[in-house]
């Protein structure tokens, strides 16, 4: 009989076990909002990719606007000056705004889906930090699945706390960021907007 063995955590190479990055003020919040055409993700992330500039997060999804996809990326600029990460997307064809909101104010929100033992539930939730939010979206047998949201840095801890309960899984969304507006209305902007908006 073979002997029973602990299974290990495992841990990401970042500082907090969920991200790759090492050195977070290299990293940039980036808006883009690019036409709804077939493979313009994959462009975008290949243009990022033979630039040098690692993708930490990406969200993507509709946009206000018909015709328009709206994606959030956070990237690591790695040793390259930031403004590039704009310029180098403002030069796709399919790019319609392209912004830099790494320093204005913004609310970014990120998301998981939690499959819990049911008999866990109480106990887990009593534990995430504040300001996080939850809802049961399934309840099945012994399995209960629970949307959680909140800014990201608190979703990260819930989830490293999670990760200690082996009996959980989890699947973690790009966190959506955007710029508040101002005042009169208007939006930080540093990158092309060929629609003038």
């Amino acid at each position: 009989m073979a002997p029973q063995t602990t299974p290990q955590t495992r841990q990401a190479p970042g500082r907090d076990g969920l991200t790759t990055t090492r050195h977070p003020a290299r990293i940039r919040v980036i808006s883009v909002r690019v036409e709804d055409r077939r493979g313009v993700l994959q462009r975008v992330t290949n243009l990022l990719g033979r630039r040098g500039f690692g993708i930490e997060a990406c969200a993507v999804g509709a946009s206000a606007v018909a015709g328009v996809v709206a994606m959030s990326l956070r990237i690591d600029a790695g040793t390259q000056a930031p403004d590039q990460i704009v310029k180098q997307l403002a030069k796709l064809i399919d790019v319609v705004s392209a912004e830099d909101i790494t320093h204005a104010t913004t609310v970014e929100w990120a998301s998981a889906l939690v499959d819990l033992g049911s008999d866990e539930l109480a106990a887990t939730l009593e534990q995430l930090p504040e300001p996080v939010v939850t809802q049961v979206v399934r309840q099945s047998g012994f399995r209960t699945i629970v949307a959680v949201g909140g800014p990201p840095g608190a979703v990260e801890a819930g989830l490293r706390e999670l990760r200690l309960r082996p009996s959980s899984t989890w699947i973690c969304g790009g966190p959506l960021a955007l710029a508040v507006a101002s005042a009169d209305g208007s939006t930080p902007g540093t990158g092309r907007d060929r629609q003038g908006s």
